[in-house]
Order: structure tokens, then C-alpha cells, then sequence
């Protein structure tokens, strides 16, 4: 159907733009509440996945990057506003994470997930526990072992006369750590007793940094990957020969090699899959040679 070009177009009548008008600042008037209003602002930060941090660090960070104000005007805390990329960002600049996932539940709520890179431990050494860094040097020394975290051994005659090495007399007997008292007053670190008691002060590297790294490997395997709990472990030598000690009380011999690690626990892990389905009286598994595994 054909139409008059020439007739004219039907003007905005007065009605129509008071009706427009009204819809856009009920428009307005809503984004207003949404963005000014307490009940649409983040009120609750939920923390899930943290060890050694603590959750209420984690939420005041958090609450740090929303009270400020967007362009000078909008509040943070809106949820409109609020910005989990930037909670998320800024969070793994300030705390040594692993992996973060942040998100928003309407209205009021911001849930925080992570996973904390392990970055330090806590050196043995017979006489003091030390923090130690990724470096392998004292980063702090924390604490005197006690007296009671050594046993005696009976002692045995000898003729043999042994000049000293040292103006510093050498711990005798038997070291066992208190784990549970040392990781609830230190943190839940792995410990590492080594047996050369090595002097320990600040900035000095008393273990390599591929130890280190190793150890490390070695906790996240057990505690992700097995239900076998570590109490602690052992450095024998300098060649990087040591210990895991397992809280059921068996003890796996290995190399603390980074290059090995991965090699190494993916053959005990096939063992504890496969070949010892029960762990009563289990003694030890050795590890450290390549393509073979002994047990007893």
C-alpha cells in the first residue's frame, strides 16, 4: 500500500513525553538504588581455601579495594560497581597465591577462593628453628628446640679418640621434632631436621634452593595427592640424600632433587596404589634409584 509522502508525521504529543520522561528517571531512580543503597552493597566477603593466611586479612584486603570510590562518585562497595578482576589482581599482588577465583552472589555477597603458593620452611638444625625462603638462606630465626625434642641413646666405650671439629659441642642422641607444637606456634610449614646442624643465621643459605624446592614438591604430593600425612623430613647429606617421615610412621628414602621429584612420586604413588594396600607395619620405601622401588 502506497502512502501520501506529502502527509504529515505524527508529532510527540505532550502525554507521550511526560511518558517517556517518567520511565527514564524511574530508570535513573533505579540505577541510583542499586548503586547507593546498603542493601545492594557487597556486606558479606566469604574465605575459603587459606592455610597460613588468615581469613581476616584476606577479607580487610578485600575491603580495602571496595571502600574506595569509582570516578570520585560511585561507592565501590555497590554491587554494580565492585570489580572482582581487580579484587582479584590486586589480592595476588599482595599475598602469595597460587590461584584465586573471586565472585558476586546478588545482592550482597563476594566469595574469595584461593590457594596459597608455599614459598617457605622451617629449618632444623638440632638447636634452632629458622624460616627459610625459596633461596634456601634464614629469612628469621624463630625459635630454640627444647630439651625434650632430643632422646638419649645409651652410650658405648670407645678407645678411639676423635678430635674436635668444632668450638660448638654437636646435639647427641635422637632428634625428633614436636611437629604439632612447632607448626602451632610457627605455622603449618613443612619441617626440615638436618642431620649435618649446620650453624644457622640470617641471610645465610644453609640448604640449596633445589632442596628446597623439593621439599616443598614433596609436601604438596602427600597432602594433595595421598591421605598419607607428613610429620617431617630429614636432610642426611650434602649429596641430597633424605627423609619424608610420614605420620603413620613409615618413612619413604629419597633424593631431594628437583629434576627427580616428579619421577619419584609418581612411582609411590603407583606402589600405595597398587602394590601396599595396607600400610600396617610398613617400615620404609626407597625411592632413590631410578625404575626401582624397595619396600619392607
Amino acid at each position: 500500500m502506497l502512502e501520501n509522502p506529502y502527509r504529515a508525521q505524527p508529532a510527540f504529543t505532550g502525554r507521550l513525553k511526560l511518558k517517556l520522561w517518567l520511565a527514564l528517571l524511574a530508570v535513573t531512580a533505579l540505577i541510583g538504588v542499586l548503586l547507593y543503597h546498603p542493601f545492594f552493597h557487597i556486606q558479606k566477603i566469604i574465605v575459603a581455601g587459606q592455610e597460613r593466611l588468615t581469613e581476616a586479612e584476606i577479607r580487610e584486603a578485600a575491603q580495602g579495594i571496595m571502600n574506595t570510590r569509582r570516578f570520585w562518585v560511585f561507592p565501590g562497595r555497590s554491587y554494580l560497581i565492585a570489580n572482582v578482576d581487580e579484587v582479584k589482581d590486586i589480592l595476588q599482588d599482595k599475598f602469595p597465591l597460587q590461584s584465586i577465583f573471586v565472585r558476586k552472589t546478588f545482592p550482597q555477597e563476594l566469595m574469595i577462593t584461593l590457594e596459597e603458593k608455599l614459598s617457605t620452611i622451617i629449618y632444623d638444625n638440632g638447636k634452632q628453628y629458622s624460616y627459610l625462603g625459596l633461596d634456601g638462606k634464614v629469612v628469621e630465626i624463630a625459635e630454640n628446640v627444647t630439651p625434650s625434642e632430643w632422646r638419649e641413646v645409651p652410650s658405648t666405650t670407645s678407645t678411639a679418640t676423635l678430635a674436635p671439629t668444632s668450638t660448638e659441642p654437636e646435639p647427641k642422641g635422637i632428634h625428633v621434632p614436636d611437629v604439632e607444637r612447632v607448626t602451632a606456634e610457627l605455622g603449618n610449614y613443612p619441617i626440615v631436621y638436618d642431620t649435618r646442624h649446620k650453624e644457622a643465621s640470617v641471610n645465610q643459605m644453609v640448604l640449596g634452593p633445589e632442596v628446597v624446592r623439593s621439599v616443598i614438591a614433596w609436601w604438596q604430593f602427600f597432602t594433595k595427592q595421598t591421605n598419607v600425612p607428613v610429620a617431617y623430613f630429614i636432610m642426611a647429606d650434602d649429596g641430597g640424600s633424605g627423609q619424608v617421615i610420614t605420620g603413620e610412621g613409615w618413612k619413604a628414602l629419597v633424593q631431594f632433587a628437583e629434576e627427580s621429584a616428579a619421577e619419584q612420586t609418581e612411582a609411590l604413588q603407583l606402589v600405595l596404589k597398587e602394590k601396599i594396600t595396607d600400610r600396617q607395619g610398613l617400615k620404609l620405601i626407597d625411592l632413590r634409584f631410578p625404575g626401582r622401588v624397595y619396600w619392607e
